[in-house]
């Protein structure tokens, strides 16, 4: 009788599950398993939930949440908060731990972006604090792009960026063609007075001066005692 209640019971809690996580499955969002204080859109989780893109999970001290995806497993860490995406996350704070064999996969922090170099099974860390995105290559490689520039990490390597590195250099370089555009403004106005015109005119006013004072003087340039 014992054994029969107890298959009741685990009947009941499948069923009690299977429905949010086929809904999610079919959404393209996953399940989040939770240990400690953690929220979903500010809503506390006591032990799992549903969640789809768009949603963002926030973990509290002493506490960790565990997304599981379509072919991707996510270890949200204490005091961080991530925001879950289709075919991927955008960590906002703090620290992940990321595993997976799909490809496509995408983790964000600001400008950066990290998605593995191959389809074999990749985890990596990833951590978002005080505008720096620090990425550590556990197992295999993973490709780290900063708007049109990437670069591979190898497998147990380690990278620091800036989350906005991608903005900075565009600033720097829009500055930078405000600058070369002055630049020929300034050379014109110096071959206008380096021009033969201009020093003919140049020299003829002088010229037309010292007569002036000449012939205006009671005495000469150079008096001498006769």
């Amino acid at each position: 009788m014992v054994r029969f209640t107890f298959h009741q019971l685990l009947c009941c809690a499948m069923i009690a599950l299977m429905p949010a996580s086929l809904m999610a499955a079919e959404t393209g969002g996953g399940m989040v398993y939770v240990s400690g204080s953690t929220s979903v859109n500010g809503i506390a989780v006591t032990r799992s939930s549903a969640v789809f893109p768009g949603d963002t999970i926030a973990t509290s001290s002493s506490s960790q949440a565990k997304i599981n995806a379509a072919g991707a497993s996510v270890t949200v860490f204490e005091n961080s908060s991530v925001k879950f995406e289709s075919g991927g996350v955008s960590v906002e704070d703090g620290s992940v731990n990321i595993g997976t064999y799909t490809k496509d996969l995408n983790a964000r922090a600001g400008a950066v972006a990290v998605t593995p170099a191959s389809s074999a099974w990749t985890e990596f860390e990833m951590s978002h604090r005080n505008g720096a995105v620090q990425i550590i290559a556990r197992k295999g490689d993973v490709n780290i792009s900063e708007g049109s520039e990437t670069v591979t990490l190898l497998q147990g390597q380690s990278a620091t960026r800036d989350d906005s590195a991608t903005s900075d250099n565009s600033d720097k370089s829009k500055k930078q063609k405000k600058r070369n555009a002055q630049v020929p403004a300034a050379g014109a106005q110096k071959g206008i007075l380096d021009s033969p015109v201009w020093i003919g005119v140049g020299a003829a006013a002088i010229g037309t001066g010292l007569i002036y004072a000449l012939t205006r003087s009671g005495s000469p340039v150079s008096p001498t005692t006769p």
